[in-house]
């Protein structure tokens, strides 16, 4: 990377369009942001634009790909849909989803999760030992019988323009 850059190892996307190398890559952080950086060569050195995110906040983790022609970015979109764990009193308070929270979203106090900063991930569930933390059930539910609905029959390959 760049003399504006930390000495940190990247994982990302890289490619060329045109007579420019692009690397696209995402940094975990309250931010959600997918950072670009343009080149000459694929090693760089990399210049960092001004304005080096993505657009959205919504965005996230985003890889692209081409058709010969165009190039298309797709990524994780963070929703919850009701879907924030709980804890329920099977809670020993140990702290650990708090701890491991990647966006800090848990209160290290009560183990609540803030609906605003929760991206849904689901760690802290896995990661319960005494398997004290929830979903609401009725959402769990309904998520189910929609991706049964959607996945009961076969269906192609699709590309969207």
């Amino acid at each position: 990377m760049g003399a504006n850059n930390s000495h940190r190892r990247l994982t990302g996307v890289l490619f060329q369009m045109g007579e420019y190398w692009y690397l696209i890559f995402s940094t975990f952080s309250d931010q959600f942001t997918t950072h670009y950086r343009i080149g000459k060569s694929p090693n760089g050195p990399w210049i960092i634009p001004e304005d080096d995110v993505f657009d959205t906040r919504s965005d996230y983790a985003i890889k692209t790909a081409s058709d010969g022609k165009r190039r298309y970015a797709f990524g994780w979109i963070a929703s919850k849909y009701g879907n924030v764990p709980k804890p329920t009193k099977d809670c020993v308070k140990c702290g650990l989803c708090a701890e491991k929270c990647p966006v800090q979203a848990i209160n290290s106090a009560n183990f609540t999760a803030d609906s605003k900063k929760c991206i849904a991930c689901m760690r802290c569930v896995k990661l319960c030992s005494h398997d004290a933390r929830k979903v609401n059930g009725a959402m769990v539910s309904i998520a189910a019988m929609a991706i049964k609905k959607a996945c009961s029959v076969r269906k192609e390959n699709e590309l969207f323009l």
